[in-house]
């Protein structure tokens, strides 16, 4: 039988009602299950990130996070002995930029750039974060929209909003959840693949660029037989079981992350040696950063110093921070309680969260008080608790995972309460009863949006958009950089690239809206830089040091004769002068030298490329002297040749 063709109607052809749509997507949730619930997590999280936080061909660049160029890095990875830490050289941990480098060649594989590359780490980074909360989630919670809106809640909550720039902690968040995951099914009897798990700690080589988050998930990992059995309420043939799974598993990692393990190991060794650690080691000159450690504000992950000034967290400190709302971050760890009143059959997991927790909120307040006083006794007595400076900073992800477990399960726990409930229809109910049902459904309500409210700033991409006078997040580098680098990679290889002037800080303001770490010109240079490096981690030595100073103060006091042994004893083959310095910022005050003053020196001190001069520099100098370049390149720096004067004096001409 032949049937008339008919035309959808306009209500067709528009697809589903919104209401069907979301039951649709509570459907596709509840239906997640196993390895397939952790991806539909991560991938949420990462096109969240990938999509909301970052602009075309710009960086998201402020404090401690510098500009994602890495052509110095690229060019000596994987050298042990680079120029990174060090005009001078030395032994490093390059190493563990690996998966930096990995997403620059995932980038350039997508036609992309640097900015592509940054904005696929920070959305893997945080797609792990949510992938080790689901992980977790998933072996206590049943109900797949929560174990997904928890993961959500692991990479994006208020620990890793007040972080913010500092994103190390997230990839441990996930990297924490996802190694106690797989304990808890060794606790269980349940299959564990030796090298599956052996292979889940080799995000642990990029969380090494802070070596204490190392000592950290260290310290865990050894703590994990204790902490699944207690979990999983398996007492000691738990406990026998992880121990067995871990001993197994411990040679195999250790193999996997010798590649980096090693090289950080001797940089640090030979940095003691050498005295060349510049972090402060003192917790007592970091007590202005416990200023906020109260136990109030650690067991609502509030606690950062910065927070809430609108200076360093911009429109989301000026909204969440209001007392209107802060009142609600309480409700993440009231899910501790609540999973203890409601969650009756997973009462051992939330008695295991509360006994890790407290601890960890003692030590979270630092030097504030009241546990500042058992914090400095521990401080004083306990060898490497000094790592520890910035507490919650460091021990900060294992508390979060625990809030967002127990809150989790006091939702789920209240989801069968009420389903569980004999319906009574046709029955009049009494006005009490109806309004106990109320507060009741209104309080859930609260419990399961509240801490979502201090998630929006990251899952809208808010946190990468702030403007604050002479500081973006959103940064665009100045075309002129990248002429004056490949001008300056493209010359021959006659000594190292002296930065002036001399930096007082690590952190420096620029006329172009970057104040931050000054990675700049090293990120750009595939030959090693010679530039102050205060406050680093690993540093210059002192007298060399000395050296940068003394040649800096011998050009501005005009003693041209003293500059060319200097430069020469430092290996120096070319001087740049940056330009774009911003000496009148409002962040704060600059003690920085003119560099109008430094290159009207350079300028004058022909003897100096006289002094200086080589044979193979003269020889190879057409090709340098032959590349013109914009007049836009003037205002970021100027360079001095010291090799045979292959480039203009100032530069560009």
């Amino acid at each position: 039988m032949l049937r008339a063709a008919t035309t959808p109607s306009p209500r067709a052809r528009s697809g589903p009602a919104p209401a069907a749509r979301c039951a649709a997507a509570y459907r596709f949730a509840a239906a997640c299950h196993g390895p397939a619930l952790v991806l539909v997590a991560a991938g949420a999280v990462f096109a969240l990130v990938f999509v909301n936080w970052f602009r075309s061909g710009t960086f998201f660049a402020t404090g401690d996070l510098g500009l994602f160029l890495r052509r110095g890095v690229e060019a000596e990875w994987p050298s042990l002995w680079t120029h990174e830490n060090s005009g001078a050289g030395g032994v490093a941990y390059t190493v563990v930029r690996a998966a930096e480098l990995a997403m620059l060649g995932a980038a350039r594989a997508l036609g992309g750039g640097e900015p592509l590359a940054e904005r696929l780490l920070f959305s893997s980074m945080f797609a792990f974060a949510a992938a080790g909360g689901a992980a977790l989630l998933r072996r206590f919670c049943a109900n797949g929209l929560l174990v997904l809106t928890g993961a959500v809640l692991c990479a994006a909550n208020l620990f890793s909003l007040t972080s913010l720039p500092n994103y190390l902690h997230v990839v441990t968040v996930g990297l924490i959840g996802l190694l106690t995951a797989r304990a808890v099914d060794a606790a269980r009897g349940a299959p564990v693949h030796a090298i599956g798990m052996a292979c889940t700690t080799l995000p642990l080589s990029y969380v090494a660029l802070n070596p204490p988050l190392v000592a950290v998930v260290t310290v865990w990992a050894l703590l994990l037989p204790f902490v699944a059995a207690a979990l999983t309420g398996t007492g000691r043939a738990g406990l026998a079981r992880t121990l067995h799974t871990l001993t197994t598993v411990a040679p195999l990692a250790l193999a996997l992350n010798l590649w980096w393990v090693l090289p950080q190991a001797l940089a640090i060794v030979r940095a003691r040696s050498t005295g060349t650690i510049g972090a402060q080691t003192d917790v007592s000159a970091w007590s202005w950063t416990h200023r906020n450690n109260s136990l109030a504000n650690v067991m609502t992950l509030r606690s950062a110093w910065t927070w809430p000034d609108p200076s360093s967290h911009g429109l989301a400190a000026t909204v969440l921070g209001r007392p209107s709302v802060a009142w609600l971050t309480w409700l993440l760890p009231a899910g501790l309680a609540a999973a203890g009143l409601l969650a009756r059959r997973h009462r051992h997991v939330v008695h295991a969260a509360v006994a890790g927790c407290v601890p960890l909120w003692v030590i979270g307040q630092g030097l504030h008080p009241p546990g500042g006083t058992i914090n400095r006794v521990l401080y004083e007595h306990l060898p490497g608790f000094w790592l520890l400076r910035e507490p919650m900073t460091k021990v900060g992800a294992i508390p979060v995972l625990a809030m967002v477990l127990c809150w989790a399960l006091a939702l789920e726990a209240t989801g069968e309460r009420r389903t569980r409930r004999p319906a009574h229809r046709g029955q009049r109910r009494r006005p009490r009863a109806e309004l106990r049902r109320a507060g009741r459904s209104a309080g859930v309500a609260l419990l399961a949006s509240g801490p979502l409210i201090f998630a929006w700033p990251m899952l809208t991409g808010q946190v990468t958009r702030d403007q604050q006078p002479g500081r973006h997040e959103a940064v665009a580098l100045p075309s002129g950089w990248r002429e004056l680098a490949d001008h300056v990679n493209d010359a021959p290889p006659a000594g190292k690239l002296l930065v002036l002037p001399l930096v007082d800080f690590y952190q420096v303001p620029t006329t172009w809206g970057f104040y931050g770490t000054d990675t700049l010109v090293r990120g750009l240079v595939e030959r090693p830089v010679v530039q102050r490096n205060p406050q680093g981690y690993l540093t210059d030595l002192a007298a060399y040091d000395e050296l940068l100073q003394a040649t800096e103060q011998a050009l501005l006091d005009g003693r041209y004769e003293a500059v060319a042994p200097l430069l020469r004893t430092l290996g120096v083959g070319l001087v740049l002068v940056r330009h774009d310095i911003d000496h009148t910022s409002p962040i704060r005050t600059i003690d920085i030298a003119d560099d109008r003053a430094i290159d009207e020196a350079l300028t004058r001190a022909d003897a100096l490329t006289r002094s200086c001069a080589t044979r193979s520099a003269r020889s190879t100098t057409s090709r340098a002297r032959s590349r013109r370049c914009s007049s836009s390149t003037a205002s970021c720096a100027s360079i001095a040749g010291t090799t045979g004067a292959p480039w203009p004096r100032p530069w560009p001409p």
